[in-house]
C-alpha cells in the first residue's frame, strides 16, 4: 500500500482537528522529584536528595490521550481516579491540554500515581500509589455506559489503553469492542 503524501499532509493540516477519539483505560499521574545527592543521611545509610524541582505528567492512558491531543485530535478520556489530590492534578492537566475528562469516574481507591525520585541523572526510588484489583461491577457498568453514550454522540475511534491497573477487565474490553463494532467505530 502506498501512501499519498499530499493527502496525508492535507489530513494532518486540515482534518485532524475534526477527529474525535475516546481513550479508555488505566489513567495515571507520573510525578517526578528532581534533585542532587551530595551526602548520606546520619540517620541511616541512605542518600539525601536535595529536591530542586518537580514535574507532573500524564501517564498510562492519560499519556495516550495527551499525545492524541498534541496531534490536534478532539480527545476525551474515560477511566478511574480517586478522590484525592493526585486526581485534581490530573484534571488540571486534562483541562490545560483540552482533553474532555467527563469520563473520569471517581471511586474509593487512590488515583494511580507513580512518584519517582531522581538524583542527578539516576532514578533512586519509585513509589506507587495504586489499587490494581479489577474494578467492581458497579464501576465497570458506569464506564461502559459512558463509552456507549459517547459512541451515540459520535466518535471516530476508541483506543483501549490497558496498563494492568484494573480498568480494562476482560468483560469491560469485550463489551466496549462489541459496542464499537456494532456502531462501525474502529477500536
Amino acid at each position: 500500500m502506498t501512501v499519498d503524501r499530499k493527502k496525508l499532509l492535507d489530513f494532518v493540516l486540515n482534518d485532524i482537528a475534526k477527529v474525535r477519539i475516546l481513550v479508555v483505560g488505566d489513567v495515571m499521574l507520573d510525578r517526578y522529584y528532581y534533585g542532587e545527592v551530595t551526602r548520606i543521611s546520619p540517620e541511616a545509610p541512605v542518600p539525601i536528595n536535595h529536591v530542586t524541582s518537580t514535574k507532573d505528567t500524564l501517564g498510562g492512558s492519560a499519556n495516550v490521550a495527551h499525545n492524541l491531543a498534541l496531534l490536534g485530535c478532539r480527545t476525551s478520556i474515560a477511566g478511574f481516579a480517586g478522590n484525592d489530590y493526585h486526581c485534581q492534578t490530573l484534571l488540571d492537566k486534562f483541562t490545560a491540554r483540552g482533553i474532555d475528562y467527563k469520563g473520569i469516574i471517581r471511586r474509593e481507591a487512590p488515583t494511580t500515581t507513580k512518584l519517582r525520585v531522581i538524583g542527578g541523572h539516576q532514578q533512586m526510588l519509585r513509589l506507587d500509589f495504586e489499587d490494581t484489583e479489577p474494578v467492581g461491577e458497579h464501576y465497570a457498568e458506569r464506564l461502559i455506559d459512558y463509552v456507549e453514550q459517547s459512541l451515540q454522540n459520535g466518535l471516530d475511534a476508541v483506543v483501549i489503553s490497558d496498563y494492568g491497573k484494573g480498568a480494562c477487565t476482560e468483560d469491560v474490553c469485550t463489551r466496549i469492542i462489541d459496542e464499537c463494532h456494532n456502531m462501525a467505530v474502529p477500536v
